[in-house]
């Protein structure tokens, strides 16, 4: 698997974030939620090649399974993906533009 722009990007972002004094912190929330979690990965051939098949046709081909671990981990079908994923993320200018944001905010 390799990362790409599309895994960085999310237009709807809000960088505005006060902490709240009145949030409790609950660890059985947190270690509610599953480790990993398992996110599958499929691609639908109709919809990426434009092909022309009759109605009710589906081509959707799994690509198999993105894993996620509480401790940061990223793994596709056994292998540690964590390191390219950063990086690409590192090099998104979303991110950077992110980045800035929040220093900007900080700074105020």
């Amino acid at each position: 698997m390799v990362a790409n722009d599309d895994m960085c990007q999310n237009k709807n972002y809000h960088v505005d974030h006060k902490p709240r004094a009145d949030v409790i912190y609950n660890p059985d929330q947190v270690n509610a939620i599953p480790d990993p979690v398992d996110i599958p990965i499929t691609i639908d051939l109709v919809d990426r090649y434009a092909l022309d098949v009759p109605a009710g046709v589906e081509l959707d081909v799994p690509l198999g399974f993105v894993s996620v671990y509480k401790d940061g981990r990223i793994m596709h079908d056994g292998k540690n993906i964590s390191g390219s994923i950063q990086k690409k993320c590192e090099e998104s200018e979303l991110v950077k533009e992110i980045n800035s944001e929040i220093s900007v905010s900080k700074a105020d």
